[in-house]
């Protein structure tokens, strides 16, 4: 229900006033006042969307009266039609305006004028009330923000605590870790001393006594003592081998890694010409295809070629014409490198212990070697974030796959 307020000392025009606006707005009712001082009661009372106010009335005329509506601060937002009879002048409307009226009406009154006024001051009012309601919202969206914000930022302060509290164990732990890789670091000295100092003395020994008998050998050995002496000696150099071994596996828990870009194709180029004195009284055919670069410590992939390509050449070595093709498969995020034979091959039964340390599925009779080189191959390939495996088939050759990421 929509209320208007006609301030007006004469009563017919209140009546004129009420029977006007009624028949041009159905849902309008019409609150009268024949003073000043009775209009402004009613107004706080009805709180009206229009006040309709006449000019000149005894006691308080409608300048006085316009200026008290304004000046109340629930109110001021309540638009103000002047209504009068009296000729004014543009001293009187100024002054009408600057206490916050908001039009002018003559009488007669005129009334699609007056329905056209109230029909604007209604929309007026209607949009500063909306308006307002959205400010409110407004108000209490920010607020909701501002206390969403708050405890955000309580949120963040207190996991910026808790982060650098993280920070600290975190720092602990790497000093901690720091402090144990150095140790284990020295102990592994301390251990390759031992084993390069004290397994090789008995060694020594051996060697030191066996020259010491021959030397003091009187009479001509045996052929049987011979073979004595010389397994003895063989035994004691193979030892020897297996200690370099040890020394060098161990060596590669603690080295740290260098990584750059390899040109995969020329290491492997340099590993094939260092064995080129081995294969030029051999029928070797070796098929070389794309060979990507890769990120890795030079040094130590250098010793994953040169152990694959060596064990190929080596378990080729009975073949009167050994086949050995080197390669690489792409696959996404990695690559994996492989060098085949057409070698001995093994039992794919055993396949598990290829790439243990000092794990043999060969006599050492039939093929030399310790054990160790494909052991040092897995740990290199490990230690670069990849991994090592084979298949291959009793006489019908073998494959090894290492795969790094890219």
């Amino acid at each position: 229900m929509i209320k208007i307020l006609a301030i007006d000392d004469n009563n017919d025009n209140l009546v004129v006033l009420s029977s006007l606006l009624s028949d041009a707005f159905p849902d309008i009712v019409v609150i009268t006042a024949r003073s000043g001082k009775e209009g402004i009661e009613k107004a706080r009372a009805e709180h009206p969307e229009v006040i309709l106010l006449d000019l000149v009335m005894p006691h308080m005329d409608g300048y006085e009266t316009c200026r008290i509506l304004k000046e109340d601060a629930f109110l001021r937002r309540i638009p103000v039609i002047i209504i009068t009879a009296v000729q004014t002048d543009s001293a009187s409307r100024i002054k009408a305006l600057k206490l916050g009226a908001d039009t002018f009406l003559s009488k007669p009154i005129d009334e699609a004028e007056l329905t056209a006024h109230v029909s604007s001051m209604l929309r007026l009012k209607q949009l500063e009330d909306e308006l307002r309601m959205e400010n409110l919202k407004l108000d209490e969206e920010v607020k909701r923000r501002t206390l969403e914000l708050e405890t955000e930022l309580k949120v963040r302060k207190q996991a910026e605590v808790e982060i650098l509290e993280l920070n600290k164990e975190l720092d602990q732990r790497v000093r901690q870790r720091t402090a144990e890789l150095e140790a284990a670091y020295k102990e592994m000295e301390s251990f390759s001393y031992s084993i390069s100092h004290d397994l090789r003395a008995p060694l020594r020994h051996i060697n030191g006594f066996i020259g010491l008998f021959l030397e003091t050998k009187t009479t001509g050995l045996t052929e049987s003592e011979q073979g004595h002496l010389d397994r003895i000696s063989v035994a004691a150099k193979e030892m020897d081998h297996l200690i370099d071994a040890i020394l060098a596996f161990s060596r590669l828990n603690v080295v740290q890694l260098r990584k750059t870009k390899i040109n995969s194709s020329e290491m492997v180029r340099q590993v094939i010409d260092f064995f080129k004195f081995e294969m030029q009284h051999r029928n070797v055919t070796l098929k070389i295809g794309s060979l990507p670069d890769m990120q890795g410590d030079e040094e130590l992939i250098g010793q994953v070629w040169t152990n694959l390509i060596s064990n190929a050449l080596k378990f080729t070595g009975k073949r009167p014409h050994a086949v050995i093709e080197i390669g690489s498969i792409p696959d996404g995020t990695q690559t994996t490198y492989f060098v085949k034979d057409n070698g001995a091959g093994f039992n794919m039964k055993y396949a598990d212990k290829l790439f243990g340390v000092f794990q043999r599925l060969h006599k050492t009779s039939d093929f030399e070697g310790v054990g160790v080189g494909l052991a040092n191959v897995n740990r290199i390939i490990v230690r670069h974030g990849g991994h090592c495996h084979a298949i291959g088939e009793p006489d019908q050759g073998a494959t090894f796959y290492f795969t790094l990421p890219n």
